[in-house]
């Protein structure tokens, strides 16, 4: 009699703990709003800086052609002057763009797409290395035609005048830094294009992390390179779980707030 007493008791608590389990299962969010707990896919606005380089460098390789002959080659206006001097507000004008951009890469970065910036971290700025290259070796050309061509229609013991040898280096600069810019270009439609998902995401990404943090042990050359990447990536991943941690913080209190009006209404 006792045992059967008991048996009821642990019957009715189990159907009352089973029925309450039943309502605290009750999703206090729609699953529909489940994809708010991802943050929104961000778009870096580069495309259009990245067509302006590529454009500003073919427009100044054209100067160089047509200006000889439409502008008086005597006097401190003419062609060789004026093109110096737009190439060198064309460079200023690439270090003000290099921040811009430096600044949007940033906020994806922040933003947890951690590969893309890192893919096109060097990308970005070999566009700002080619032009200042190119403006030292244009004052290194101010140099010699001030020291050794003093007419400048002309330098003597040389078929080339000073402006032809500031079309080929204008040229040669172009041809080096436009591949650079398309595939940058090429990159960022594509991002935008596929809509990548978040790094931390992806499973590949993080077992490729524990597998190098797995791997640094093995007998084997490691080069600084390789231990560097690692230390990278992990750093930027750290510093995105972070600022994602905070996110679902608030998401958290959010989620905290829809608990307390739920459990308001049904004690109602």
């Amino acid at each position: 009699m006792v045992s059967l007493s008991n048996h009821e008791t642990f019957e009715a608590s189990t159907a009352d703990s089973v029925s309450f389990m039943y309502k605290d299962a009750t999703p206090l969010v729609n699953p529909c709003s489940a994809p708010d707990l991802e943050p929104p896919f961000r778009i870096v606005a580069t495309s259009g800086v990245i067509i302006f380089q590529a454009l500003s460098l073919v427009v100044l390789v054209v100067l160089s052609f047509v200006l000889p002959s439409i502008v008086d080659s005597s006097g401190p206006g003419d062609a060789y002057s004026v093109l110096l001097y737009t190439h060198c507000c064309l460079w200023a004008a690439m270090m003000l763009i290099d921040c811009y951009l430096h600044r949007q890469h940033s906020i994806l970065h922040c933003c947890g797409y951690i590969s893309f910036y890192q893919l096109t971290k060097r990308l970005r700025r070999a566009n700002v290395y080619i032009m200042s290259a190119g403006s030292t070796m244009f004052v290194l050309l101010a140099v010699l035609v001030d020291n050794y061509c003093h007419d400048r229609g002309a330098c003597p013991g040389s078929p080339l005048k000073p402006i032809h040898y500031m079309q080929i280096l204008l040229t040669l600069e172009a041809l080096v830094a436009f591949p650079f810019l398309l595939k940058y270009l090429v990159m960022t439609v594509n991002f935008h294009k596929n809509k990548y998902r978040l790094d931390v995401q992806h499973d590949e990404l993080l077992l490729s992390f524990m597998h190098s943090q797995s791997s640094v042990g093995d007998l084997g050359f490691r080069d600084d390179t390789y231990l560097e990447d690692i230390v990278e990536k992990q750093s930027d991943m750290i510093r995105y779980l972070k600022k994602y941690n905070a996110f679902l913080g608030r998401k958290i209190l959010n989620l905290s707030v829809e608990l307390n009006n739920f459990r308001s209404h049904t004690s109602c």
